[in-house]
């Protein structure tokens, strides 16, 4: 998958420095912070009455 400007997102996040585990916590990180946004998201489609 390509994002942006030709680097894929794993070439961009695989850049950080640290090795594996850095890595690992930052893709938890990211994926926890879409859970959340999709929650909220959801609960304000009801609230509208949109769902």
């Amino acid at each position: 998958m390509r994002c942006g400007r030709g680097r894929s997102a794993r070439a961009r996040v695989g850049g950080l420095p640290g090795g594996f585990v850095p890595l690992l916590v930052t893709y938890a990180v990211l994926t926890a912070v879409g859970v959340v946004l999709a929650g909220w998201a959801h609960t304000r489609a009801k609230a509208l009455g949109r769902l």
